[in-house]
C-alpha cells in the first residue's frame, strides 16, 4: 500500500481531511463516483463500506484507518485514496501507483481480542481478492505467499494488515493496493509488476467502484466463517491459487514453527526418510533431532532456501529443504526459481 513521492513543484489538490468524520464521509470526489457506489452497495445489501471516506491526496489510507479506529470508527469503514505519498507495503517496499492509476484502500476489521489467526488474515484476504479479480481476466490468479497477488508471473496487486488493540477488541486495518490503470512501469519493476488493464481487461471490469463493491462482498462472505473456523475451512481453494507451489525459493528473516512437527507434517517427513538411502542425515531415527536442531539454525541464520510444497492450514509455508521438512511461519520470498530454471532467478 504506497505510493510514488509526489512532486514537491505541484500545488496540492484539495483533501478533505476534516475533523468532522460524519462531513468527510459526503465528500464526492471527480474520480470517484460515490452516488453509484451506494447504489451497488444497497443492491446487493452490503454491511461494510459505510462509511466511505474518500481522500484526494493522503500520507497512508492505513494510518487514517488507524487513526479512525482509536476514534471508534465502526466495523467495516473503508478508507480510499486517488494519490498516496507515504503509503507502505511490508518491510517498507515501495508501491509504484501513480495518481488514480491504482485502486488504494484500507478496511477495519473489529475482532475480538483473543483472535489469533494473523496469518491467517492476509491469506484470506488474498483469496477473495483473487475471486473478485478472476472473473475480469483471461488469465488464472494466484497468491504468492504471504501478500501478493499475481497474473501471468507477475505481480498485479498486495495487502499489509496491522493491528492495534483497544479495550476487549483488535482493530484490524487491510490495506490492499490493486494495479488499475497503468500500462507502463519503471525499469525496476518491468516484467515483475502489471495491472488489470495491461493484462487486457475492459474499462468496465477496471472501474473502481464496482471492483471495490466485488471485493467487499467477497470479504464480507468469507471473514464471518474464518472468524468462526480459521483459515481450515477454505484450506483447499489457497491450496489451489498457491502461486508458490514446486518452485524453489529464498526466504530472508524467516521465523519457523518451533517444537515437533505436528502429526501431519510428521507423516510427511517419514515418507519423504522411507525413500531416501539408508545413509541419509535425515533416517526415520534422526528426523525429530535434525528438525530441531535445523529449526534453531533457522532462527539464528533467519535465511532459508527449499522448495514450496503447499501451504497450512494455519497459513504456514510448507517448506522442503535439503535437510528437512519445515513450517516458515513468517518471512520474505527474496528469490523464486522453477524446476527449469537456473538457481537465483530472482522476481
Amino acid at each position: 500500500m504506497t505510493s510514488a513521492p509526489s512532486n514537491s513543484s505541484k500545488p496540492p489538490a484539495p483533501e478533505p481531511a476534516v475533523s468532522s468524520f460524519s462531513k468527510a464521509g459526503q465528500y464526492s470526489p471527480t474520480w470517484f463516483d460515490r452516488p453509484l457506489f451506494d447504489r451497488l452497495r444497497q443492491e446487493r445489501q452490503l454491511r461494510w463500506g459505510r462509511p466511505l471516506r474518500l481522500f484526494d491526496e493522503l500520507g497512508s489510507t492505513n494510518d487514517e484507518a488507524l487513526e479512525a479506529f482509536r476514534n471508534q470508527v465502526p466495523n467495516g469503514a473503508v478508507f480510499c485514496a486517488y494519490e498516496q505519498h507515504s503509503g507502505r507495503g511490508r518491510r517498507g517496499n515501495a508501491w509504484h501507483a501513480p495518481p488514480g492509476d491504482s485502486l488504494a484502500l484500507s478496511l477495519v476489521l473489529r475482532l475480538p481480542v483473543n483472535f489469533h489467526q494473523s496469518a491467517g488474515l492476509s491469506l484470506l484476504v488474498g483469496l477473495a481478492l483473487c475471486l473478485t479479480l478472476e472473473p475480469r481476466l483471461s488469465a488464472p490468479v494466484s497468491m504468492k505467499w504471504p501478500n501478493d497477488i499475481m497474473v501471468n508471473e507477475k505481480k498485479l496487486g498486495g495487502i499489509l494488515v496491522e493491528g492495534r488493540f483497544q479495550g476487549q477488541q483488535l482493530g484490524a486495518i487491510v490495506g490492499i493496493g490493486i494495479n488499475t490503470q497503468l500500462k507502463e512501469f519503471p525499469p525496476h519493476l518491468e516484467g515483475r509488476a502489471t495491472s488489470l488493464r495491461a493484462q487486457g481487461a475492459s474499462s468496465r471490469n477496471t472501474a473502481h467502484e464496482p471492483l471495490m463493491i466485488d471485493l467487499l462482498a467477497s470479504l464480507e462472505s468469507l471473514v464471518p466463517n474464518f472468524l468462526l473456523k480459521g483459515l481450515e475451512s477454505f484450506h483447499p481453494e489457497i491450496q489451489a491459487l498457491n502461486f508458490l507451489r514446486g518452485k524453489s525459493v529464498w526466504i530472508s528473516d524467516a521465523q519457523v514453527e518451533n517444537g515437533a512437527p505436528p502429526e501431519a507434517t510428521r507423516e510427511r517427513q517419514e515418507k519423504r526418510d522411507d525413500q531416501r538411502p539408508s545413509g541419509s542425515l535425515l533416517n526415520p531415527a534422526r528426523a525429530k533431532m535434525q528438525d530441531s536442531a535445523l529449526q534453531d539454525s533457522a532462527l539464528q541464520d533467519s535465511t532459508l532456501h527449499g522448495t514450496v510444497e503447499g501451504i497450512t492450514p494455519q497459513g504456514y509455508l510448507e517448506l522442503q529443504t535439503a535437510d528437512a521438512f519445515i513450517e516458515v511461519r513468517s518471512g520474505h520470498i527474496e528469490k523464486i526459481s522453477s524446476p527449469q530454471e537456473p538457481p537465483g532467478m530472482t522476481r
